[in-house]
């Protein structure tokens, strides 16, 4: 992972690029974006975009990146952070990229989760999926 202010020059935005993946679990991709945000905690952003060689792939808002940082290091529960992660997240179009689930906790879960591997499997091929029917 790289990362760098977008477009190499804004101050407020920063791009966090996945260069290169050879074997990662989703679990991977989201611990190194927990670390990221947690060292980063202390500053404010406008918008943080995921991107993929360079291509955004995602994006969210400098708010959300920045509680992160703050609920990683204050060790809230990861498994937590991980499958409520995606909620935050659009497309580059600013479009949302997941919903919000309702419903029993066992039905959430099993939704959020495949939230979760749908946002790790689109970061690494460097597209979102297809909107899902909330």
């Amino acid at each position: 992972m790289h990362v760098y202010r977008s477009w190499l020059i804004h101050p407020r935005d920063i791009t966090i690029d996945l260069v290169s993946v050879d074997t990662a679990a989703p679990v991977d991709l989201m611990r190194a974006l927990f670390q990221v945000a947690a060292t980063m905690k202390g500053r404010k952003f406008g918008r943080v975009t995921l991107a993929r060689q360079g291509r955004p792939v995602y994006q969210m808002s400098g708010e959300d990146f920045t509680a992160l940082g703050q609920a990683y290091d204050a060790n809230e529960n990861p498994v937590y952070l991980i499958r409520t992660l995606p909620e935050s997240l659009k497309r580059p179009d600013g479009t949302e990229a997941f919903g919000t689930w309702t419903g029993g906790w066992l039905g959430v879960l099993s939704r959020q989760m495949e939230d979760v591997n749908a946002f790790a499997q689109g970061w690494v091929e460097g597209e979102a999926p297809a909107r899902a029917a909330y």
